[in-house]
């Protein structure tokens, strides 16, 4: 606390990140500034054929215009995570393997026993829901500029959540400060979280409401985390 000491006017814990923050901040700015959320290979090949393209598409979008509102694309999210668990489900159901196995994934992004990297389901989720044309390509990209908004954006309540979606789906920087999720990290952590929804719905049909939503909160505290 010599430091704090110094440099604030007591030696509060709070008071103490505030002042590393704002000093982080100061030296680092202009480097994280620089240092875009970087979308998934397949992501990029979809959208803009290039990284040229999307990075001056990227250049345009710093101000949020042409971006999903935050809700909404929280909402997306969500949706695709929940539908995500479904049809992995089902395809480890149909696997001779135990399914709890995380299988080799491919390079065409799908494992043997049928399951999608997260970014190629994402891709197939939005196709599937707004084609393959113009339509799509309008919806995907406003979706990303909100997610790549929302991770950018720490203050914001959905900024956790983003950032793992993001991870998950192989979003990273170049600096290292934001790390995409190896598959079988992401692959067993969507397991769990499988595992942890039929805990809370179980609960809740037996009429344990308040043991579900108990364990609801603890999961959204640890992915927090």
């Amino acid at each position: 606390f010599q430091l704090a000491d110094q440099w604030t006017d007591g030696a509060q814990a709070d008071e103490y990140v505030a002042f590393l923050r704002r000093g982080f901040k100061l030296v680092y700015q202009d480097l994280m500034a620089q240092d875009r959320v970087q979308l998934p290979d397949r992501w990029v090949k979809e959208l803009y054929g290039s990284k040229d393209a999307e990075a001056k598409d990227g250049a345009k979008a710093k101000d949020g215009k042409g971006a999903m509102p935050a809700v909404r694309g929280a909402d997306v999210m969500a949706q695709i995570v929940l539908d995500k668990i479904a049809a992995d489900r089902v395809h480890r159901g149909k696997s001779a393997e135990s399914p709890a196995t995380i299988a080799k994934m491919g390079k065409d992004g799908v494992a043997h026993n049928g399951v999608q990297h997260m970014s190629l389901y994402v891709l197939n989720w939005f196709k599937v829901t707004h084609g393959t044309g113009a339509v799509f390509k309008k919806h995907f990209k406003s979706f990303t500029k909100c997610l790549t908004g929302l991770i950018e954006d720490e203050s914001s309540p959905l900024h956790d959540f983003a950032l793992l979606f993001g991870q998950l789906c192989g979003c990273f920087s170049w600096s290292g400060r934001i790390s995409a999720m190896p598959h079988e990290a992401a692959e067993f952590l969507i397991l769990h979280l499988d595992g942890v929804q039929r805990l809370i719905e179980s609960a809740r049909e037996q009429g344990l409401k308040e043991l579900g939503d108990l364990v609801e909160q603890v999961l959204n505290r640890e992915l927090s985390v």
